[in-house]
């Protein structure tokens, strides 16, 4: 009797085990890594201001698209069996592509212009929850920067602009024969939050710009 209730006891420990991912899987997700990604990346723009003393100003929201080359790094610390929290810095190394928009005084449409943005990066917190032995679910809270370019008939001005994102995305590890189980594939979705900073072009209009956008990304790791 005392043998049978062992084993339904020693069953009961191994079923649980089986059934939620253990300590030794999510050590193959801590540590050190780098990663890429790419895939589709906008950006959106706002102006709106004072002209002059008697005239205000808007442009239309330019959005700039692209395809975007992430290069990153990160550190990632367990927390228990399945709870991890991350950290990570990030940049894009591709400049976006132009977005148009139609400058306005008043109601009166004066002429157009371009935005283009660069210099990207961000850095972020990465909450995460081991799904199974190769899976990891994560959010990503993140401040971001970024430069960005405006042209129009009138002038040229350039502006950095900063924000907050959040995010969510999955990693999978995968397994090349003596590499150790350290690669890992992912994807991922971040929406910008679009942050008001007043500017002063060069001409001396002042404006409140606004920085916004998302993007959706695939990507390959590696962990130290």
């Amino acid at each position: 009797m005392k043998l049978h209730k062992w084993m339904v006891a020693v069953g009961s420990v191994l079923a649980i085990a089986v059934a939620t991912p253990g300590f030794a899987q999510m050590k193959e997700f801590t540590g050190a890594s780098v990663y890429g990604s790419t895939g589709y990346n906008t950006w959106s723009t706002e102006f709106s201001g004072t002209k002059d003393t008697t005239n205000t100003y808007s442009l239309d929201t330019a959005t700039s698209a692209g395809l975007p080359l992430f290069v990153g790094v990160d550190y990632t610390w367990a927390l228990n069996d399945v709870n991890s929290l991350g950290l990570s810095f990030e940049r894009n190394f591709v400049k976006s592509a132009s977005g148009s928009s139609n400058i306005y005084i008043g109601s009166t449409y004066v002429g157009g212009s371009s935005t283009v943005v660069d210099n990207s990066y961000q850095i972020s917190v990465l909450p995460g929850f081991l799904i199974d032995k190769n899976s990891l679910v994560y959010g990503k809270i993140g401040y971001y920067s970024a430069g960005l370019t405006n042209s129009s008939i009138y002038s040229s001005n350039s502006f950095t602009q900063t924000g907050y994102s959040l995010g969510a995305g999955v990693k999978t590890l995968f397994n090349i024969p003596s590499s150790g189980n350290n690669f890992y594939v992912f994807g991922e979705s971040n929406y910008r939050i679009a942050n008001s900073v007043g500017q002063t072009f060069s001409s001396g209009s002042t404006s409140d710009l606004k920085l916004g956008g998302m993007n959706v990304l695939v990507g390959l790791g590696m962990h130290f």
